[in-house]
């Protein structure tokens, strides 16, 4: 995935979680690139986050509301099985999202797990919007 590829995912993702009345950042903002000749991983998201963090923070309760206490204790008992595998919350968030979703919803989670495979992360810290590529 090259970078205007990864830009037009990060913007369909922010789009699409707003649109669930998800709190993400303005798809409109400017979006920064990094890699690890410009700086490094720990670096770049020392004071940053995911774009994607209201959504992460929600998707337990998704799971609860769509397959009950069973579904969300599932979420919770799979979730770092899934983060160990891949290293990655994107992979392991994409893998869980049939527990918080009818098969008729948008995946939520797909856009940061198709920047994962990409090779891409994205960020958001104080200065607004960021993509950092992976090696």
């Amino acid at each position: 995935m090259d970078g205007r590829e990864a830009e037009a995912a990060l913007r369909d993702g922010l789009r699409l979680v707003k649109a669930q009345g998800i709190d993400a950042p303005d798809d409109a903002d400017s979006i920064r690139f990094f890699d690890a000749s410009t700086v490094s991983y720990l670096e770049a998201f020392q004071e940053a986050d995911t774009p994607f963090e209201a959504l992460r923070d929600g998707l337990s309760g998704l799971a609860e509301r769509r397959s009950g206490t069973l579904g969300q204790k599932a979420f919770f008992f799979l979730s770092e099985p899934l983060y160990r595998l891949a290293s990655n919350y994107a992979v392991s968030e994409w893998v869980r999202w049939p527990l918080c979703s009818c098969d008729s919803e948008p995946d939520l989670t797909e856009p940061a797990w198709r920047l994962s495979i990409g090779g891409w992360v994205p960020g958001w810290d104080a200065d607004g919007l960021f993509l950092y590529r992976f090696p």
